[in-house]
């Protein structure tokens, strides 16, 4: 199979992972905090160096201020829930995934929230204009993603949160399509939250994900329970990372993505960019000599193409290249409102998405069965 579809989850995952999630299957026994034998201190020793090795991606000075999620959508439900209360006000862009509307449409229907959009162009690139007067009315919170998931439109996200900050609002950035393949080590000192899930650009497995909320900002955790700390008080500790990690978290899966960031760390974020760039614009090129497609992307997009096709469905031409072998994505991408700003709602586009592994040999292959289109209608 030729696999184009990393900006879901990313495939192949980073040489070590499979190994590491059934090494701590196989050897790991006991749960984190809850005893002092052997296993527990294995799983102890995981979770503390994997929010090292998170720290120093985001450039995080206390690694306690990561904490561990399934994945974004949970780190975000946990960021919105805890910030946003009655009658306040949110400012996000056009182009933000469900697991950002979806949780601000629920506040605003229960809550009463209000729900602030700025404007973006028609490849999903923010308008700074516009975010300067929105963010000026005083939000209490700024949601912005990193890089559009639907156009690879990657968002300025520096002056963002400096205008965020310039008007007393909080900043959080969703990582999802940048950590992993995009340097954001400077970014725990500009922003207030920074999350992302583990198993695109950081190539980790499913379930995983994190959290970092900035020193000095204290939120309310979105489940309560156990954590072992504290066992003798019946109240939630106060402190992190305990306060926010209640039950058992995925101590194999994090297992596998300290592998992956061990891969990802050796490989240098620098080569990582400068290897998705080189896939982007190859991948660029070569649809843009095609006839009947609209391509849905700037020059500097950033891991993800987007197209339609101006005679053939969406759905026809992802089945085609599922028949040759070739996994797409086509439709809306969990983003309706992005592709109501580059006027593909509600057919949606086909969605080409790219890793450090994929090569111009696969890429080319998918061009193969478009120019088969081109020659039959």
């Amino acid at each position: 199979m030729i696999y184009l579809d990393n900006a879901s989850t990313s495939f192949p995952k980073a040489p070590g992972v499979a190994e590491a999630v059934k090494r701590h299957i196989e050897n790991c026994a006991g749960n984190s905090s809850r005893s002092s034998h052997s296993g527990t201190l294995d799983n102890d020793r995981i979770l503390f160096e994997t929010r090292e090795k998170l720290s120093n991606l985001i450039g995080a000075t206390d690694s306690s201020r990561i904490v561990f999620t399934s994945g974004a959508t949970m780190a975000l439900n946990t960021v919105i829930r805890s910030v946003m209360e009655n009658g306040g006000k949110v400012l996000v862009s056009q182009c933000e995934h469900n697991s950002v509307m979806r949780p601000l449409n629920f506040l605003n229907r229960k809550k009463n929230i209000e729900i602030i959009r700025f404007k973006c162009d028609q490849y999903c690139r923010p308008s700074l204009d516009d975010f300067r007067c929105a963010v000026s009315m005083h939000p209490t919170l700024v949601i912005v993603t990193a890089v559009s998931n639907v156009t690879g439109a990657v968002f300025p996200w520096h002056e963002m949160s400096e205008l965020t900050h310039s008007n007393r609002s909080l900043f959080c950035l969703d990582a999802s399509q940048a950590v992993g393949t995009l340097d954001l080590k400077d970014a725990a000192s500009n922003v207030d939250f920074i999350l992302a899930s583990g198993h695109k650009g950081l190539l980790g497995p499913a379930g995983t994900g994190f959290l970092y909320v900035r020193e000095g900002l204290e939120i309310e955790p979105l489940i309560l329970g156990g954590t072992g700390s504290k066992s003798s008080e019946e109240s939630q500790p106060e402190f992190m990372p305990d306060k926010m990690e209640s039950g058992t978290q995925n101590l194999s899966g994090i297992a596998g993505l300290s592998a992956a960031l061990d891969f990802i760390m050796k490989i240098n974020i620098s080569e990582i960019e400068k290897r998705i760039k080189i896939l982007t614009g190859f991948a660029l090129d070569g649809l843009h000599g095609i006839n009947e497609l609209e391509i849905k992307n700037f020059d500097s997009a950033h891991g993800i193409v987007s197209f339609i096709h101006r005679k053939i469905p969406v759905d026809e031409i992802v089945l085609a290249f599922d028949s040759a072998g070739i996994a797409v994505r086509g439709g809306l991408h969990c983003a309706p409102g992005a592709h109501k700003c580059i006027g593909t709602f509600p057919e949606g586009t086909v969605r080409m998405s790219f890793s450090y592994f994929t090569n111009e040999d696969e890429i080319g292959a998918a061009f193969e069965i478009l120019k088969r289109f081109e020659r039959e209608n």
